[in-house]
């Protein structure tokens, strides 16, 4: 019996060199087609032929501008002066600010009131949020109750309010850094049954009562958290888009916590931002305003260079910044976001980081203090894409590798997430060694092998920044040796089964 087995498995071994080495010379007489027979349907439909490509980076002057805003607590009896600080301090005056509203308090005229008093009254943002305290009978923070008509009154007299000062204009972020677990109205707050499509449907139905109303002088900004969480595909921040016709702006929150912080390392801009501007600007042909963005003081003035550096070159949908002013000694750690001392919580502040952002908004054509129209502030999408050295591949029992590289036009400082689409069962498919390019890394290799997968002609995609879609043709062919491999392992089942 061994010596049966022996002779079994001897045979095998040949026969299998036999046919390896037949598939290696006739591997030439089996070319890859031109054009595909088969393909796998990709997961979803591939971008419009008209999306732009990025363009080549022009010098900073001849950029769009940036209007400039800030985040400073209010306070009630003197805020006015606050800001006027504020403006001293920078060297520029402010084109908006913006602070927080609760959703029990109506519009209260008092704040702009005070604001009457500057040179050049900036533009108001509100940020809106929909948090009742908990013995509220109705919680706001279910966003179900909006949705329901529950708060329509409150809602129609809100925007009263604001269209009774018909000279001002108000922008309206409504319910920011939704995708956030420890937000309130966050999808991911499943106590209330809150979910993205609920959010959609409460931010369209305010925004459909200002419209009935006749509010003009508002702009609505949506605005998530540059990271979600949890990171699940469900509560990616697209995911609650509510849709072009109700969207003014494109917000969004980032900060950089600094070594030690739960929410990670030192971050640079670009490492904060970098993918979510690339990915936003390519999916909606909207304006992005960084409506909440600061650093703690660990290295804040490389920092701040490295922001103004950045958006010197690149992210041209970027057309308002305003930093987060605040040293939140309340917080865990207590960090310190401040870019200028606050002249009624006049705490000390590195002077290198006044200076580093005072010499980073020094230009008045870039960095501006005037809000433009809607009519001004029209953008295109801008998507960068990446260049496969291949078009099609033909796979088989060894490992093909190819580069992938950022698109030539892409500027230095975008940041792209590469992905994989419509890969057949039985094929390998990864991205060595990164799957992300940006300025300093802008090629990768793609590695492709397949074990067992069905011959054939099928189509798959490298996406680029989530949405991008790079189609990649593969060929399976049909070898001898294919089907020879299960004879061969059911011979060394048969074979081990011997006493």
């Amino acid at each position: 019996m061994i010596g049966t087995r022996r002779r079994l498995i001897l045979a095998s071994v040949v026969f299998a060199l036999v046919l390896i080495s037949f598939q290696l010379r006739t591997r030439a007489d089996d070319p890859l087609p031109a054009t595909p027979t088969t393909a796998v349907p990709p997961t979803e439909s591939p971008p419009p032929a008209e999306t732009p490509t990025v363009t080549e980076a022009t010098e900073a002057s001849a950029r769009p501008p940036i209007v400039l805003g800030v985040h400073i607590p209010p306070r009630v009896m003197d805020y006015e002066n606050d800001i006027s600080y504020f403006e001293q301090q920078a060297g520029r005056e402010l084109g908006y600010l913006w602070y927080y509203q609760a959703w029990d308090n109506g519009f209260d005229p008092y704040l702009p009131q005070r604001l009457e008093r500057l040179s050049t009254p900036p533009v108001i943002m509100i940020t809106w949020e929909p948090f009742l305290s908990p013995n509220k009978a109705r919680p706001a923070e279910n966003l179900q109750n909006i949705v329901d008509g529950v708060y329509d009154d409150y809602i129609r007299q809100f925007a009263r309010g604001i269209k009774s000062r018909p000279k001002e204009i108000y922008l309206i972020r409504f319910g920011h850094e939704m995708n956030l677990a420890e937000t309130p109205w966050g999808g991911a707050q499943s106590y209330n049954g809150n979910d993205p499509s609920r959010y959609v449907k409460a931010y369209r139905r305010i925004r459909q009562i200002f419209r009935e109303e006749g509010v003009t002088n508002t702009q609505f900004v949506w605005s998530p958290n540059v990271k979600s969480w949890p990171p699940d595909p469900w509560n990616h921040w697209s995911n609650y888009y509510p849709g072009d016709d109700v969207v003014d702006w494109i917000g969004v929150s980032a900060f950089n916590w600094g070594t030690g912080s739960i929410h990670g390392g030192w971050t640079s801009f670009n490492d904060l931002l970098g993918s979510f501007l690339t990915e936003v600007s390519c999916r909606y042909a909207k304006p992005v305003m960084l409506a909440e963005i600061g650093s703690v003081n660990e290295r804040k003035p490389e920092w701040l260079n490295g922001m103004f550096q950045t958006l010197s070159s690149n992210y041209p949908n970027v057309r308002a910044l305003s930093f987060y002013n605040v040293y939140a000694t309340d917080y865990p750690g207590k960090p310190d976001f401040r870019v200028i001392m606050n002249r009624s919580r006049p705490l000390p502040l590195d002077a290198a980081v006044t200076d580093a952002y005072r010499r980073g908004i020094a230009d008045p054509t870039r960095f501006i203090s005037t809000m433009p129209s809607l009519s001004q502030l029209q953008v295109q999408r801008q998507c960068p894409t990446v260049q496969l050295q291949k078009d099609s591949v033909m796979l088989d029992m060894f490992t093909t590798a190819f580069p992938v590289s950022l698109d030539p036009a892409a500027g230095a400082g975008s940041t792209v997430q590469l992905g994989l689409e419509g890969f057949p069962p039985g094929t390998s498919a990864w991205f060595a060694p990164t799957v992300t390019l940006d300025g300093n890394n802008r090629t990768t290799w793609l590695h492709l092998n397949q074990r067992g997968a069905a011959p054939g002609h099928y189509t798959a995609y490298v996406t680029a920044g989530g949405v991008s879609r790079v189609p990649l043709r593969l060929y399976v062919p049909q070898r001898a040796y294919r089907q020879f491999m299960p004879l061969l392992v059911r011979n060394q089942q048969r074979t081990r089964a011997y006493p």
